[in-house]
């Protein structure tokens, strides 16, 4: 297997470089391998398994990973490209992160570019976390005919899709083919849906293989529905792609189906030419019903940012408007997915609708999405925000409240986070308490070390292993971001559940901060998700340690 170096420490062994069939390749297997102080993900195929694009290699015709039709590099002497190193520099920061692990490998000039940017390393190391993954699911098992089958398992597709980018030409042809592969119009809306991060990190030519099946479902609601899964990345499409998408979505004769429609559309809103911005918008007013506009609006809430502030007035509006407080609240939910885009005079606004509605557990329902904002508020709002949670007096709307927070909880005052953490320990029943840690993990990081203490603290006090697994899935990604002793005492909680459903819960959610742990601690994970027994628990559990932008939004 050789090596890919690491900026400026030893060698980092990447899995994918290897030649199939090599004297070093060991067999099939998956672990997490440490060298000096570096540490890397590090998966092998099976024996004498292509690699890539499954074409054949041999000591005359290596394939690097992110080969994908380009001038074979590895023709090319070590250092024969003799260029200034800034025009590397600019090379490697326009590059893919699949492409930026092949070039590396072409020049020292090119592997030394990627490590003069935080940025560029940080993409290059996501590229073989994704690589080590991409492997583990797609290796051949005894038992396990179709070795793609695993991409399908639940959850799967979208945990890979935001690091599409990550994946050859060829790889992304594979999953493009498998979900155009699915027989059954309802099974392959779900694995449509799962590319919903993903659209646009695929190649131009899968773009539009994607639009053109969203168009051949005969049912309009299966059309509705494809929406769903394509439109958060319409704002990124060519043109032609995006008008085509809102199309769609303008001849739906239900307005149920229109406002499902704009749910899914709504994500990608912001990267829409003005005109169809405005046909989303004049769509939205024309729904009728008010459980439709509340769809549409919760849908438009993510991409409301990127409006032109009339266009996010009339959306205000909208809510505002509706006459049932309930379908206020929920509104209210939709959009605060995006308040942190909000002109401060909607983001008040917002705010006081919340405060006037009557019933509590309608207040809850709207802090439980405008929470997650609550970090780019002015420090008022974040206070009053704060204040109507407290005064939430059943224990079930506490809760929905402090859910909602996520990791808006690590943008606001230090006071504020203990008033929070203080709420959660006050809560009687266990599961609430687990509820509670599921929502305010996400943002454990961002939070003082004492109050992290606290968190942990919590959940190992809670006495069910469900309880338990489900507030280790809260902690996610902020995991990373915790101190080490506090590391190893999750990773200890979630050792000890003997039950596979909720251990597979937990290593969901600790997976996605599985690369700012220590490597020891990686490789008990990895161990941990490679024990499961049933293929796709093991699908299920890789697939969460790929890598999650910083930008992804919750679902």
């Amino acid at each position: 297997m050789r090596g890919i170096d690491g900026p400026g420490k030893a060698t980092i062994s990447g899995f994918p470089t290897h030649e199939a069939g090599s004297p070093d390749d060991p067999g099939s297997a998956v672990r997490f391998q440490q060298a000096g102080q570096s540490s890397c993900f590090v998966g092998e195929q099976a024996r004498g398994e292509p690699q890539g694009d499954s074409a054949p290699s041999s000591s005359n015709n290596p394939r690097f990973i992110g080969d994908l039709g380009r001038p074979n590099f590895t023709r090319l002497a070590p250092d024969s490209l003799h260029l200034p190193s800034g025009v590397f520099e600019m090379v490697a920061e326009k590059l893919r992160p699949i492409d930026l692990v092949s070039m590396s490998q072409t020049s020292r000039q090119l592997r030394d570019a990627t490590r003069l940017s935080a940025e560029v390393h940080e993409r290059r190391q996501r590229a073989i976390q994704v690589q080590f993954v991409w492997n583990a699911l797609t290796a051949r098992r005894p038992g396990i005919a179709d070795r793609f089958a695993a991409l399908l398992a639940p959850g799967v597709l979208q945990s890979l899709a935001p690091n599409i980018d990550c994946l050859t030409g060829a790889q992304q042809e594979d999953v493009v083919g498998l979900v155009e592969g699915v027989d059954d119009p309802a099974e392959r809306l779900l694995a449509l849906g799962g590319l919903r991060a993903g659209m646009t990190g695929l190649a131009p030519a899968l773009h539009q293989r994607l639009v053109s099946l969203a168009d051949q479902f005969e049912a309009p609601s299966h059309r509705a529905w494809a929406l769903v899964g394509l439109g958060a990345g319409v704002g990124r499409l060519a043109p032609p792609l995006q008008q085509r998408l809102v199309d769609i979505a303008v001849q739906l004769a239900e307005p149920t189906d229109r406002a499902w429609a704009l749910r899914g559309l709504g994500p990608g809103v912001a990267g829409l030419a003005p005109p169809l911005q405005q046909r989303l918008i004049v769509l939205t007013e024309q729904l009728a019903d008010p459980l439709d506009r509340d769809a549409a609006l919760r849908g438009l809430g993510p991409g409301v940012a990127g409006l032109a502030p009339p266009l996010q007035q009339r959306l205000v509006d909208i809510a505002e408007g509706l006459a049932d407080p309930l379908d206020r609240a929920w509104a209210l939910a939709g959009l605060g997915a995006g308040i942190a885009g909000l002109v401060p005079a909607l983001q008040q606004r917002l705010v006081n609708i919340t405060e006037k509605l009557e019933q509590p557990a309608h207040r809850a329902r709207a802090l439980s999405g405008l929470g997650a904002g609550m970090a780019v508020l002015a420090p008022t709002l974040q206070q009053r925000l704060v204040d109507i949670t407290e005064k939430l007096e059943q224990p079930a709307h506490r809760l929905s409240a402090l859910a909602g927070f996520g990791a808006g909880v690590a943008g606001v005052a230090p006071a504020l986070q203990q008033r929070l953490v203080d709420i959660t320990e006050k809560l009687e029943q266990p599961a609430h308490r687990a509820q509670a840690l599921a929502g305010l993990g996400a943002g454990v990081a961002g939070v003082a070390p004492a109050l992290q203490q606290r968190l942990v603290n919590i959940t190992e006090k809670l006495e069910q292993p469900a309880h338990r697994a489900w507030a280790l899935a809260g902690f996610g990604a902020g995991v990373a971001g915790v101190a080490p002793a506090l590391q190893e005492r999750l990773l200890d909680i979630t050792e000890k559940l003997e039950e596979p459903a909720y251990r597979l819960a937990a290593l969901e959610g600790l997976g996605a901060g599985v690369a700012g742990v220590a490597p020891a601690l990686q490789q008990r994970l990895a161990d941990l998700a490679d024990s499961l027994a049933m293929p796709a628990d093991r699908a299920r559990a890789f697939a969460a340690m790929l890598p999650r932008r910083r930008d992804e939004q919750r679902e």
